[in-house]
């Protein structure tokens, strides 16, 4: 079973800043081309390898389903 793992994040690289609510363990990002989705994504998710996050789970339009399924499975043993 998923779980939050944060209600609330805020993220920068510096230049752009996030501040972030979560509101359920699963969370998709989309919106119109050019309003910063990719962005946030490599923000975050470079947050996200530098502390070292277990049971996060990054998939975008460039991820192969063999990657999704290996992330899934790896959820399932981090959560099992």
């Amino acid at each position: 079973m998923a779980k939050l793992l944060h209600k609330r994040i805020k993220v920068t690289d510096g230049v752009y800043s996030f501040d972030f609510s979560f509101h359920s363990p699963v969370t998709v990002i989309f919106g119109n081309s050019g309003i910063g989705k990719s962005l946030f994504y490599d923000i975050f998710s470079a947050y996200c390898s530098n502390i070292n996050a277990k049971g996060v789970v990054f998939i975008n339009s460039l991820t192969s389903a063999d990657m999704v399924e290996s992330a899934l499975k790896q959820l399932k043993t981090v959560y099992s």
